[in-house]
């Protein structure tokens, strides 16, 4: 269990709304990562919140440098407000329309890849060429060598606001308060801007050969300190 210390501000609040009848959708959930020691990774992000973009790079390591034996879920939706009015879903988001459309992209492609984890990297993809938009999305299905059509539809139609409702009451679930938002094999860790990837190796029983690359020397992932006595992390199961 992990609770890394940092103090995370909040993304400044700027809301608008859409609106649509009501249908039920859900994401396509299938995780490829199978095994006894496979660490538990629970993403709550929105697309235009600064730290969630920041965080996203050491994200993107840690998977590339781990993801056979990650279990990976990623929520985009941060602190957006879902309220239902005479049969509609009226979504706000802390950064506006453009947010609220980045975060229904993220959710189609969750839905529409195949590959999870690849699913996974195309959206902090998009989050690292200014911005989740349509001229990302096409970016970035070059680079995945994907149909992006689909998602576009998904994210522009009722079927993207019924994912993003979906995300919302999952993360009403987790009941945070700052975003980015992680879970670690089912405690909250706060990212203080260390190395994720470090983070994880230090949560298996038996590290894969890839931690061998990243240095735990003086890491106790129980008593939250380093080796010098530099308190780094400490635990809170939620």
């Amino acid at each position: 269990m992990i609770f890394i210390y940092l103090i995370l501000f909040p993304c400044i609040v700027r809301c608008e709304h859409i609106a649509t009848h009501a249908v039920k959708e859900k994401p396509n959930l299938k995780n490829e990562t199978a095994g006894p020691d496979v660490v538990d990774v629970k993403y709550f992000y929105e697309t235009f919140c600064p730290k969630c973009i920041k965080f996203e790079r050491q994200f993107e390591n840690a998977i590339n440098l781990l993801s056979t034996r990650l279990f990976i879920q990623t929520y985009p939706y941060g602190k957006s407000k879902i309220t239902l009015k005479n049969g509609k879903v009226f979504i706000k988001c802390q950064h506006g329309r453009k947010e609220c459309y980045g975060n229904k992209l993220h959710a189609c492609v969750l839905k529409y890849f195949s590959n999870h984890t690849e699913a996974v990297l195309f959206n902090i993809c998009m989050m690292h060429i200014n911005g989740s938009n349509d001229a990302t999305a096409k970016k970035c299905s070059q680079k995945f060598n994907v149909n992006v059509n689909p998602i576009l539809k998904c994210a522009k139609g009722i079927e993207g606001v019924h994912l993003l409702k979906y995300y919302g009451e999952e993360s009403r679930k987790a009941n945070f308060e700052r975003i980015p938002f992680v879970l670690v094999n089912g405690a909250h860790v706060r990212w203080n801007g260390s190395d994720f990837s470090r983070v994880l190796c230090g949560e298996f029983k038996q590290p894969p050969p890839n931690c061998s690359k990243i240095s735990l020397r003086g890491i106790d992932n129980h008593n939250g300190t380093l080796g010098n006595g530099t308190k780094l992390m400490h635990y809170k199961n939620v």
